[in-house]
């Protein structure tokens, strides 16, 4: 997943992304990334999970 992140369709990318932001808010000091805790904190479990299975 994380090649396919780095290296795949810009199009596969920009899906995922969607997946989990809903908007970006730019101000002049701040920026802010809001979407789904709950979404961001399962990509993030399974993302772990991966990197566990993976044998060194």
């Amino acid at each position: 997943m994380r090649d396919t992140l780095t290296n795949g369709s810009m199009a596969f990318r920009k899906a995922y992304l969607q997946s989990l932001i809903d908007v970006i808010e730019v101000d002049d000091k701040v920026i802010r990334i809001k979407g789904d805790k709950d979404l961001l904190e399962k990509a993030v479990l399974a993302r772990k999970a991966a990197a566990a299975r993976v044998r060194r």
